[in-house]
């Protein structure tokens, strides 16, 4: 069984948002409509796991434009990287209904082998990635308006869910990363949080899963889910740096 590190109904801020003038080689897919009315869904994508995210603007994931994560497929011809695109919820803000945000990662690292690279796609509401064992992902993650102009994100969080372990505990999902202001996490977290060196943090699952614990809803989470997600609060980002590891484990992927 391969099971999948979990992103999810970014949480952003993008009035006042600046742009860049470079463009990327990424992607060139052409004919993307953002869709008209998001309002129905507004209500639902109010809040996330916490109430201190409540009053923040909803990044929602809709679709997968472009998975070609290290290179590794499955979709070919318009480079490396994997993209999602977004629908702003707005947060209250009328006029950002509904624009178009597209979520980049990139691989930037060279080790990176899925276990099963057409499972790198969307699961539900979540967009997420897989590793075969003993594993590393050293990931940037951007974002793009419509026009492939990129966006700098004044106020914005990001959230891991799905940490967790195999079997005999020696296949571990872990991430680290840095340049956050603060993280969240549940009272009682299943997770190992380590202060690195290099001022980065790590995130480390202790706790084994299965299939059937996996997350379906980002805004209706069991008690074990929540152990096993964090959120990440950044200002002022124009891209976010980390690192997904797998521990050697018996089975192939996770």
């Amino acid at each position: 069984v391969s099971l999948s590190i979990c992103l999810v109904s970014l949480i952003a801020s993008l009035a006042g948002a600046q742009h860049d003038t470079s463009k990327k080689s990424f992607l060139t897919p052409s004919g993307v409509k953002a869709k008209e009315d998001y309002t129905s869904r507004k209500d639902e994508l109010s809040a996330m796991w916490h109430p201190s995210c409540a009053h923040l603007p909803i990044l929602d994931f809709d679709k997968v434009l472009y998975s070609n994560l290290g290179n590794a497929g499955p979709d070919r011809g318009n480079g490396e990287g994997y993209v999602i695109q977004a629908r702003y919820m707005g947060g209250g803000d009328i006029e950002r209904l509904g624009r178009q945000v597209l979520f980049v990662m990139n691989s930037t690292g060279s080790k990176y082998i899925p276990a099963n690279a057409s499972q790198n796609r969307m699961h539900g509401a979540y967009g997420s990635f897989n590793l075969k064992r003993k594993d590393e992902l050293d990931f940037k993650i951007t974002f793009y308006d419509a026009k492939y102009k990129q966006l700098k994100m004044p106020e914005f969080t990001l959230t891991f869910y799905d940490l967790d372990a195999e079997g005999d505990m020696e296949l571990k999902e872990s991430i680290e990363i840095g340049g956050f202001e603060h993280y969240l996490v549940d009272d009682n977290t299943q997770l190992k949080i380590t202060s690195l060196p290099n001022g980065n943090t790590r995130f480390e699952a202790t706790e084994r899963g299965v299939f059937e614990d996996n997350p379906k809803n980002p805004h209706h989470l069991s008690l074990l889910q929540r152990q096993r997600a964090f959120t990440l609060f950044f200002k002022n980002v124009e891209e976010i740096v980390g690192r997904a590891q797998t521990s050697d484990g018996k089975n192939r992927g996770h």
